[in-house]
């Protein structure tokens, strides 16, 4: 029985902190998302960095920045 109180308890205060755990995960990301293309600038990698970057912004919400930083990989 005790052990049933406790699983009970438990369970009770996780449902507790559930829904502030949530409002917190609605703030992120706060600041524009540096996505590190390990090539230099002007490569088919670089260039299909760039265009994933065009096409998750608008889904993120958020702006991207690609950063080019060789031998990053």
């Amino acid at each position: 029985m005790t052990r049933w109180i406790f699983t009970a308890a438990a369970a009770m205060l996780a449902t507790l902190a559930a829904p502030h755990a949530f409002s917190q995960a609605g703030a992120w990301p706060n600041k524009p998302i540096r996505l590190i293309a390990g090539f230099p600038p002007g490569t088919p990698p670089e260039v299909v960095a760039r265009l994933l970057a065009d096409k998750m912004a608008p889904a993120l919400g958020q702006p991207i920045v690609v950063e080019n930083r060789p031998g990053a990989s």
